[in-house]
């Protein structure tokens, strides 16, 4: 994926589709697939390696925003990604040492509130739901009667 894309062989289904899609932001998502690595090959889990996974998933979210015709690089979208990215690890961690760790690391960007275009309001939904399962230490993004909630209200008025 880190080929540009005009460089790169035809054939591949999948690869067609990702260059027709998100053209020249396709190899933003190399990064993405490069976080993961990092994750999974960290062991014990440390704060760098949540950086890097933090990192990747942020540019897979800036590449399809910016395949969109949105500002990738937007200041709410990279808080936005973040937030989901690490959320979705937290809430997946058995280890109460490292999901602490992740939850160390994500209050950095809780701070200020996420504001999409109403275009985004899908990202938007899903940045509401990773604050709250952040904030309520880890939980699956739709946990309880609230999240519903949240959703909505983020689907509705964005935020």
């Amino acid at each position: 994926m880190s080929v540009n894309p005009a460089a790169r062989p035809r054939g591949n289904p999948q690869f067609d589709d990702l260059s027709l899609h998100f053209g020249e932001h396709l190899t933003d998502l190399a990064a993405l697939v490069d976080g993961w690595e990092v994750l999974l090959l960290a062991d014990p889990l440390e704060r760098e390696a949540v950086a890097a996974f933090a990192a990747g998933r942020t540019m897979g979210w800036q590449a399809v925003v910016a395949a969109m015709g949105y500002d990738g690089n937007d200041e709410f979208v990279h808080d936005a990604a973040k937030s989901w990215a690490l959320a979705d690890i937290a809430s997946k961690l058995d280890n109460p040492g490292e999901r602490d760790l992740v939850l160390d690391f994500a209050a950095e960007s809780m701070a200020t509130p996420v504001r999409l275009p109403r275009r985004l309001r899908p990202l938007a939904v899903l940045a509401a739901l990773s604050r709250r399962s952040l904030r309520q230490g880890g939980t699956a993004l739709m946990s309880g009667r609230s999240s519903a909630l949240t959703a909505l209200r983020a689907g509705m008025f964005g935020r």
